[in-house]
């Protein structure tokens, strides 16, 4: 009879969960919070109502996006097996009702979920863009590392100087050279998509994994719940037998004394070995498993097949994002420069440890400056690794976070490397951009004699144009005043920003210490 009503019962579950799962679109239109302002509550009803209406009207398909169609799968199976599974398990565990409609609900998910996932890849046509991805990748890694992709870091400095180059001033030739150098990201626009468009397109994937690594946890714990339910049934059952074979001895027992007769040797021979088999069977039956789900299912294929996807798009993103980080260190502006936070030892809030602080002037370091490179390439790699945990999915997070950690501990390093590297030979003589001249210093030498011939005779101020100044190719003209506190605080600016790029490995160093 149990297992007429296991079979039942499957029916019925079959027949409703394809229904829900397979329900048609909810065309229930909600105003938005502006269409909603003037109006009534009866008004926004009735204008909700008439929208849904017309909706309806048109027979418009409304499919949702893929994640929206795998919660509404997972949604359905997991409300279901809350309901019914208790009940399942109270009426029908003796036939393992509970154990079958677990395996049918899942059947039931994993056909529709697969279909939705495969249906997902193809459409956004995720091997196709993680092939040109990766190929993006290993470029920006080339170009960087290399240091081809570091060549223009050289002019930010001279910004501060207001010196300029082919006759443009400096902010012009920065403002040339950054227009053309942001259309040479290596091809990562024109063969993935826009920063914004592929962030938002792995926030899909990502919770695409997210509701499946959901789902596929709640129906593990069903397994498990319903296999610990089962081993309890029966080790009440052979409790039961054996209680049961005991009262039967005991009365043997009674009976033999109140009569005075005594089993026959081979007869309790018999007994006995009949007591060892049933006690043989019970064992067996506890240590027998039974498999609800396989290890490994058609819907973990699919997953891992996206995180696969996933973990190469997440590494060309955030090669990208630091791509975007030094094309804006290599044509700086004014917010691209920060006062440098040194640590000192200074108690704070009571736990008496050491503070980021900013010198004050007049301090050691209080001129000393630091690029934005290291604060965009760290958010860069928060983001990804954050989004790739948020996903549940061991093996996508394990692979996202090896990529995040060697981009920063290897490739990061070296081109952190390689502008400290450029911003010294700025200051040195004879190594700069300036043809003829000496680097920075030589540069900033040249506009001091500049400023002193023109203070000769108790002047106090300097006028110039940018042909009179030895070195400075058509520089900027200078047909403003300006007095020597002026054009000395110039000159610390550009020794400062020259200086900017050493400093970021110490402020690389203090993040990877505070990580």
């Amino acid at each position: 009879l149990e297992t007429k009503g296991v079979e039942l019962y499957l029916k019925y579950t079959q027949s409703t969960v394809s229904a829900q799962m397979e329900a048609g679109p909810d065309y229930n239109v909600e105003l938005s919070e502006e269409e909603k302002q003037g109006l009534s509550r009866a008004a926004i009803k009735r204008k909700e109502a008439e929208l849904t209406a017309k909706l309806k009207a048109s027979g418009a398909v409304i499919t949702g996006n893929v994640c929206q169609q795998l919660a509404k799968v997972y949604n359905t199976a997991v409300t279901h097996l809350r309901h019914h599974l208790p009940m399942v398990a109270y009426a029908l565990g003796d036939a393992d009702g509970d154990a079958a409609l677990v395996q049918l609900v899942h059947v039931e998910v994993e056909k529709r979920a697969v279909a939705i996932i495969r249906s997902y890849t193809r459409e956004r046509e995720l091997a196709l863009h993680e092939t040109k991805a990766e190929r993006i990748a290993n470029a920006i890694e080339e170009r960087y590392t290399s240091g081809v992709g570091l060549q223009e870091t050289s002019l930010g400095p001279l910004t501060s100087l207001g010196l300029g180059v082919g006759g443009d001033s400096a902010q012009t030739a920065l403002e040339r050279a950054k227009l053309g150098a942001s259309e040479d990201d290596c091809g990562f626009t024109a063969e993935v998509g826009q920063l914004v468009d592929v962030d938002a397109a792995m926030e899909e994937a990502a919770l695409c994994l997210q509701h499946t690594e959901s789902y596929e946890r709640f129906i593990r714990h069903a397994v498990d719940e319903v296999t610990k339910a089962r081993k309890l049934r029966l080790s009440q059952k052979i409790e039961e037998k054996r209680h049961k074979r005991e009262i039967e001895e005991q009365k043997r027992l009674e009976q033999e004394a109140d009569t005075g007769t005594r089993l026959t040797p081979a007869e309790e021979e018999a007994l006995k070995k009949k007591q060892q088999e049933e006690e043989k069977e019970d064992e067996e039956l506890m240590k027998k498993p039974i498999e609800i789900l396989p290890p490994h299912t058609k819907l973990n294929d699919i997953v891992a097949e996206v995180g696969g996807y996933y973990s190469g798009l997440e590494r060309s993103l955030l090669l990208a994002g630091m791509q975007r980080a030094f094309m804006n260190a290599n044509f700086p502006d004014e917010r691209h420069y920060s006062p440098m936070a040194v640590i000192n030892s200074v108690s704070g809030g009571g736990g008496g440890g050491q503070q980021n602080v900013i010198p004050q002037h007049g301090e050691a370091g209080c001129n000393a400056l630091q690029t934005s490179v290291i604060e965009e390439c760290l958010y860069a790699a928060q983001r990804s690794t954050l989004r790739a945990f948020a996903t549940g999915h061991t093996g996508t997070a394990s692979v996202a976070a090896n990529y995040c950690a060697d981009i920063l501990g290897r490739f990061l390093l070296e081109v952190l490397n390689k502008r400290a590297e450029m911003g010294a030979n700025l200051l040195k003589p004879g190594e700069g951009l300036l043809d003829g001249r000496g680097g920075l210093g030589q540069a900033a030498q040249n506009l001091m004699n500049t400023a002193q011939k023109g203070l000769r005779g108790g002047a106090n101020v300097v006028r110039g144009k940018g042909g009179n100044n030895p070195g400075v190719g058509g520089g900027k003209n200078l047909d403003h005043e300006e007095t020597p506190e002026v054009i000395q605080a110039r000159i610390a600016m550009g020794v400062a920003r020259a200086c900017a790029n050493t400093n970021d490995l110490e402020v690389a160093v203090e993040s990877t210490r505070r990580l």
